[in-house]
């Protein structure tokens, strides 16, 4: 996108295809609230609170489920799409031909009446208006259905990358089978579309006829005896009250429409979350996201994705209240700015493209391409147009509130691409000069508190790396620890020199960063290497009881110019098993003798090798 049409355009994509999963969440959960509520009327009230607990479900389950959750999508697509297109199709088939029969009954709203200031003859019938309509065609003609996860999840879910021979973006490998995955999402997205524009405007007719009384407000819009129903009154789906008058006599049907409609709703809301890691990956590779993102298999990733999705979708839910009325514009919004800018930026690049090719054949191609893309812009630019212009009569602060955190998205993401560029200017290599310049010579520190296996096993990797110096450093807390040590020290007769810091206030990061720094100050042109000993643990409540000390000592020596952190982990053993200090277990280090021979293991390992004809 923005090679073809600019760095603002790119961005204005990604932050409106990065909000429409958010929206497109809350959208899902919401209307699965509103018909659960039709079987368990107690859930009315609280339609905000079930379609939050409902998408922090999906994540867990979508967490649960680890890699395998496209597979399991895919399964089940397969399953709950056909049956709700059968249970819907019975409601319409069976609604047609009573309606062509003169037995149409009517629904139980149909007593109702709907305040005029609603809107004239459409208002009276409580059904939506052309313009009103907009939206909801816009969902269908703009193909969200794709977007939000029905269509994709007829390809096998959506981590391909969790198939062998896969990319790291999510795709295979192989310019066929990626044609092969295009078709195949392709025709299943426009067998959805055709399918699912049919069947809202058969039951938007279907509804006017039986007398359906669907608005955005019924507690203040519907009246009962010119007086209004009040908040006891619960408005049930259009598809629910149309099932019901079509099926008077058959209650289970109107049963499964609700529970194919949850079923299905529920479907693509897990869909949304497997879907937002890969796109994640994708802008973290283009510099727009934490590169961190580029990871969609990565557990921590995902959960963050899952988490900022569930958040998005809570905040709108919230702002909302839970209305599907309210969400709609905001949703076909930010689809139909998303899907027109790509179908612009597709028209702008299959014209670069015919301007180079001369194969006639691919100039054919590209033509009918162009063509395609065209067609898609000029339908999804309509919806778009038609949506702004019933900003008076569609909650306009929504769509504004919606616009404003575009914008806030754009910025964030322009910010964090700039960050990325000037990161990369600084780190970039102009010539070899600088890889050739090395330290005068390298100093190693051991950071020790008691002596203990911990302190040898530093002290080990210390002497092997053959630094020109090796000194300890301790801190004295005031509490005879470093009295011990020192004692402890001359008694093993350990060759290497102790030295011990004072700490009138009785910390140990700052004595050492200073101590660190003044080594820096007297020979600049030498290199610090700092081994910290710290244990690894298997539980979370080890790392309460053990000391943090290690952690703050390297986050602080890490911002000290020409010092260099090592740490020397020490894995601690679980109850019930023997000592793992590391690869070679607790005896790995030896004892003190280690110490003192490291210089002469190391060259005798490296006669060793080569006297067996290893490289030297």
């Amino acid at each position: 996108m923005a090679s073809s049409l600019g760095t603002w355009p790119g961005l204005v994509t990604a932050a409106a295809l990065l909000t429409c999963h958010a929206l497109a969440l809350a959208v899902c959960t919401a209307t699965a609230a509103s018909y659960l509520a039709v079987t368990v009327p107690r859930l009315a009230p609280a339609t905000v609170q079930v379609a939050a607990v409902g998408a922090a479900a999906l994540g867990l389950a979508v967490l649960g489920a680890d890699r395998q959750v496209g597979r399991g999508l895919s399964r089940l697509a397969r399953v709950c799409v056909p049956a709700y297109a059968v249970v819907l199709g019975a409601v319409v088939v069976a609604g047609l031909a009573q309606d062509l029969t003169g037995s149409l009954g009517r629904a139980d709203s149909a007593v109702l009446e709907v305040l005029p200031e609603t809107g004239g003859q459409h208002g009276q019938q409580g059904l939506p208006s052309l313009a009103a309509l907009l939206p909801v065609m816009g969902v269908l003609v703009s193909g969200s259905a794709v977007l939000t996860g029905v269509g994709p999840v007829f390809g096998g879910g959506c981590l391909r990358g969790d198939r062998p021979g896969s990319g790291p973006d999510g795709s295979r490998r192989g310019g066929r089978d990626t044609a092969q995955d295009t078709r195949r999402d392709t025709v299943s997205g426009l067998v959805l579309l055709a399918t699912g524009a049919a069947l809202v405007v058969v039951i938007v007719y279907l509804a006017g006829t039986v007398g359906a009384r669907v608005v955005e407000d019924p507690a203040g819009q519907l009246l009962r005896d010119d007086l209004p129903v009040g908040e006891g009154y619960h408005q049930l789906p259009a598809s629910v009250q149309v099932a019901r008058a079509v099926f008077a006599d058959a209650p289970l049907v109107p049963f499964l429409v609700v529970v194919t409609t949850v079923a299905v709703m529920l479907l693509v809301g897990a869909t949304v979350l497997t879907r937002l890691p890969v796109l994640a990956a994708v802008l973290g590779r283009d510099h727009l996201l934490p590169h961190r993102m580029c990871q969609p298999g990565d557990r921590r990733v995902r959960l963050w994705c899952a988490a900022m999705a569930w958040l998005g979708a809570v905040v709108l839910l919230v702002v909302a209240r839970g209305s599907v009325a309210r969400l709609l514009p905001p949703y076909v919004l930010t689809t139909s700015v998303y899907l027109t800018l790509v179908q612009v930026g597709m028209m702008r690049h299959w014209s670069y493209g015919l301007a180079r090719a001369t194969d006639p054949r691919a100039r054919q191609r590209m033509r009918r391409s162009r063509a395609l893309n065209a067609a898609g812009a000029a339908a999804t630019g309509t919806v778009l147009v038609g949506l702004l212009s019933t900003w008076p009569t569609r909650d306009a602060w929504i769509v504004l509130a919606v616009l404003a955190l575009l914008a806030a998205v754009c910025l964030i993401m322009r910010v964090t691409s700039l960050y990325y560029r000037r990161v990369s200017a600084e780190t970039s290599l102009n010539g070899l000069q600088d890889v050739e310049v090395l330290p005068a010579q390298v100093r190693a520190v051991v950071l020790a508190s008691r002596f203990h296996q911990l302190t040898v096993r530093a002290l080990t990797y210390a002497r092997s790396t053959h630094p020109a110096s090796v000194e300890v450093l301790t801190v004295d807390m005031g509490d005879g620890s470093a009295e011990r040590l020192v004692e402890t020290w001359e008694e093993a007769g350990v060759a290497v020199p102790l030295t011990v810091l004072g700490s009138p206030t009785l910390e140990v990061v700052p004595p050492v960063v200073s101590y660190i720094r003044s080594l820096r100050s007297d020979a600049p042109q030498d290199l610090v290497v700092v081994f910290l000993p710290e244990h690894l643990v298997s539980h979370w409540w080890e790392r309460v009881l053990l000391s943090s000390t290690t952690t703050r000592l390297g986050a602080a020596m890490r911002r000290v110019p020409g010092v260099v952190v090592a740490s020397v982990p020490w894995r601690l053993a679980t109850p019930g098993q023997p000592g793992r200090g590391g690869p070679g277990g607790q005896g790995a280090a030896g004892g003190v003798e280690d110490v003192m021979d490291a210089d002469v293991a190391a060259r005798r390992a490296s006669r060793r090798r080569r006297g067996q004809g290893g490289p030297g």
